[in-house]
């Protein structure tokens, strides 16, 4: 199957607008924006009600206030490990789980941001380095697929690429090497689970909000655990 360039223009896009954003300090409201377009997308999509939505978008609210009491969010975040194994035993709780992730995850980029803004910068870049890597040489080069019945376009060949690619980049931040490599495999899974909630849920994509790429839900899945494991490394 040919490359899809309507995926890497509108890819290119997005790239601008985080740029300008970055250029004249739009940041906040970017933020705030793709929080209310993900939560849109999870009731549109029919993945949780909107009575639940509203309480997890409270909870979101209330974790915020309790940063500014230096609340250690590891606590939350070890919540979270044991309330995603569980949910691969319990279906009831699959959905919850992958909602309690997402405010995790924004509550983990809110306090990057206030730790040092080019924490999630980086994680905007090398989310996009590797998916377009995979993307491009999963097209290019195809092969065997990892796991078809979760992700039926991750290939091999496009994730061992994409992992190395990220891998250096990191390196060459000065990062060690262990941390690179683990960081590295945080993208992979990230994009693996959401596949997983998708497919629980019987969704080829979240939404159809950009064009190529699927919803902005698509496009955040290998920054989850990425941006949770660089937390929890600033943390310790």
């Amino acid at each position: 199957m040919a490359i899809n360039i309507k995926r890497l223009f509108f890819g290119f896009i997005i790239i601008l607008l985080f740029l300008f954003s970055f250029l004249l300090g739009f940041e906040k409201y970017l933020y705030f924006f793709i929080v209310f377009l993900v939560f849109y997308e999870i009731l549109i999509s029919g993945i949780i009600k909107f009575k639940i939505i509203l309480h997890f978008f409270i909870i979101l609210i209330c974790i915020i206030l309790i940063f500014y009491f230096e609340f250690n969010i590891i606590y939350l975040i070890i919540f979270l490990s044991l309330l995603l194994i569980l949910s691969f035993f319990i279906d009831v709780i699959i959905n919850p789980s992958f909602t309690f992730l997402l405010c995790l995850f924004f509550l983990s980029l809110f306090k990057l941001y206030y730790i040092d803004i080019h924490f999630v910068y980086l994680i905007i870049f090398i989310s996009f380095l590797n998916d377009t890597t995979a993307y491009i040489c999963g097209k290019s080069l195809k092969g065997p697929l990892i796991l078809p019945s979760v992700s039926p376009n991750k290939t091999w060949s496009g994730t061992s690429i994409s992992f190395l690619f990220s891998s250096i980049f990191l390196i060459y931040l000065d990062y060690n090497i262990v941390l690179s490599l683990f960081l590295s495999s945080s993208l992979f899974i990230g994009d693996i689970y959401f596949s997983f909630i998708k497919r629980k849920n019987n969704l080829k994509d979240f939404s159809n909000l950009i064009p190529g790429h699927g919803g902005i839900l698509d496009r955040l899945d290998s920054m989850t655990f990425f941006s949770l494991i660089l937390l929890v490394r600033n943390l310790l």
